[in-house]
């Protein structure tokens, strides 16, 4: 047999898969409409552990595991279809409404004046009330206890990736994410009048900005200081009577009385942060383009396929996954970024599938994004 008859075997056989894929995906939907009559929950743990207990016993032993794979991503998919059948679609997961913001609207973020939560803020609402808190937990903790509106903070850069500080924040606290803004971030190396580039040995500045400039620091020779924030940093070197850098914006030198020396000295010019503006969860959901949760998927072989399965099998696009240990037992908790109108039938079957299967399911925000 050459190499042609073989692959018209395997398109034989694929036609034959399919056919058999959609009479199990009929009955699957019988399935559901059963369970709809009779009250009955779609997840039994026990039926499914049966069957792929019956159909690895079929396979040879080298091929029950890739069997087992295979039948735990088909029974995924019918849970998915027959959560969708059998939804009312008249009780959302979520509620859905356009949040009033109170005016004046009290924001509150970590860092001083001048700093990119700063601009952040000013880009996202219209004439804020500012208040600088000194750290991410700060920000959430005021938000909590009423003291400020919004708060606003950094939760990924483009270089640098992701902001861990806010995500363990995130583990602590209660709140609701109602709006997005991506920054175009332009890092400038600065000092006191009177400085010159050759002068500076030392450099201040968030972890963030310093690992986002890395390349020029280095072939500068340039030793790296960590500061709270950008802003803090340029208000410490203003003050400084020594020689020493700062990273940050034009904005912030020209808050602090600074020079910039250098311009656009980030590894990548494309260079962004996408920051997050959190309320009290008593908001409701805002519609628009992107929706995070945080779920807890559990520590065994095939979990997080399992967790992918759900969105891939709806075409969702997945914006970003961030996990984080959840306990001393080693389960993962992934809050999860997807693009999707939070309002919409298909996204609130997405989340009552999380919901129902997760052994945990916590809803972050639906929310727009803007791009300043």
């Amino acid at each position: 047999m050459d190499l042609n008859d073989i692959r018209a075997r395997i398109d034989e056989t694929d036609r034959e898969l399919v056919r058999l894929f959609c009479q199990r995906t009929e009955l699957v939907e019988q399935v559901a409409a059963y369970k709809k009559s009779h009250n009955l929950q779609v997840f039994q743990k026990e039926r499914e552990d049966a069957v792929l207990e019956k159909v690895s016993a079929l396979a040879p032993a080298e091929m029950k595991n890739a069997v087992s794979s295979l039948f735990t991503f088909l029974m995924d998919v019918s849970k998915s279809r027959q959560l969708d059948a059998i939804r009312n679609v008249t009780e959302p997961v979520v509620n859905v409404s356009q949040p009033e913001l109170p005016s004046p609207l009290r924001v509150g973020l970590q860092g001083v004046s001048g700093c990119y939560a700063h601009i952040a803020a000013e880009t996202a609402f219209s004439t804020p009330q500012i208040t600088f808190l000194d750290t991410y937990d700060a920000v959430f903790s005021a938000v909590e206890s009423d003291a400020i509106d919004v708060g606003v903070l950094p939760i990924e850069n483009a270089i640098a990736g992701s902001v861990h500080a806010v995500y363990n924040a995130m583990l602590r606290h209660d709140f609701l994410i109602i709006k997005a803004v991506t920054l175009k971030i332009n890092h400038c190396l600065c000092a006191r009048p009177g400085v010159a580039l050759t002068d500076i040995s030392e450099v201040h500045s968030h972890e963030q900005a310093l690992r986002q400039c890395s390349c020029f620091l280095s072939e500068k020779g340039c030793t790296s200081i960590e500061e709270s924030n950008t802003a803090v940093a340029a208000e410490l070197v203003a003050r400084s009577s020594t020689p020493v850098g700062v990273i940050c914006s034009r904005r912030c030198a020209d808050e602090y009385g600074l020079v910039v020396l250098a311009d656009n000295i980030a590894d990548d010019l494309n260079n962004s942060t996408r920051f997050i503006c959190i309320a009290k969860p008593t908001y409701a959901q805002t519609r628009g383009d992107t929706v995070s949760v945080a779920v807890t998927a559990l520590n065994e072989p095939g979990a997080l396929m399992r967790l992918l399965t759900k969105f891939s099998i709806r075409g969702v696009n997945l914006l970003k996954i961030e996990s984080r240990p959840a306990g001393s037992n080693f389960n993962v908790v992934f809050y999860i970024d997807f693009a999707g109108d939070v309002g919409t039938v298909a996204i609130q079957n997405l989340l009552e599938d999380l919901c129902e299967t997760l052994p945990s399911f916590r809803m972050l925000g639906g929310y727009p994004t803007l791009e300043s």
